[in-house]
């Protein structure tokens, strides 16, 4: 099996946002994994683990997933619950619960072309419908919208870090401040 792993680290290329879609859409398998890992180097994770300290044995959506399925690229991940308000497993994409059943559905989906070719079409298309960002955007905004405070709150809002970098990959700032 030939694998290939891209990163930020010293042993792994980090790839441009061209190219690291392009290998989201050439790979025959993208792998994603769910579980929030803490850096015990960073002081800012240290206080996370303090204030929750289960939180390794949560796991979360990743931008990961919507990145894949946006180019077409089929998509194995790691379990998550909050998965399935997103998109249907075995059908737009599909998980793996363990080690075993990892292995397991790596052989098949490389032995199986035509039904991950389906999965990653399936998946393409859902993310299109609902996630494309000149779809989903305005519907973002037209709900929190509906709030009192409405687009004040949101100019005067400070972002995490994390959602204003999930909102520059995916939402076009107009809708913000039009």
């Amino acid at each position: 099996v030939n694998i290939k792993i891209f990163g930020e680290n010293k042993s792994t290329k980090k790839l441009s946002i061209k190219e690291k879609y392009n290998c989201y859409a050439k790979s025959k398998i993208n792998l994603n994994f769910s579980t929030i890992k803490i850096n015990y180097d960073l002081l800012e994770h240290r206080e996370i683990i303090k204030k929750e300290p289960d939180i390794e044995k949560k796991t979360i959506v990743t931008g990961r997933i919507f990145e894949v399925l946006s180019v077409g690229g089929f998509l194995l991940t790691e379990y998550t619950p909050t998965l399935e308000y997103f998109f249907e497993i075995g059908v737009d994409l599909d998980v793996f619960y363990n080690e075993r059943d990892l292995i397991k559905k790596i052989n098949f989906y490389l032995e199986n072309d035509e039904a991950r070719i389906k999965i990653s079409h399936s998946g393409y298309k859902k993310f299109q419908e609902k996630y494309e960002y000149s779809v989903w955007s305005p519907a973002f905004v037209k709900e929190i919208s509906k709030y009192k405070f409405k687009k004040n709150l949101i100019k005067s809002y400070t972002w995490p870090k994390v959602i204003q970098q999930f909102n520059s990959r995916f939402l076009n700032i107009k809708y913000f401040f039009n």
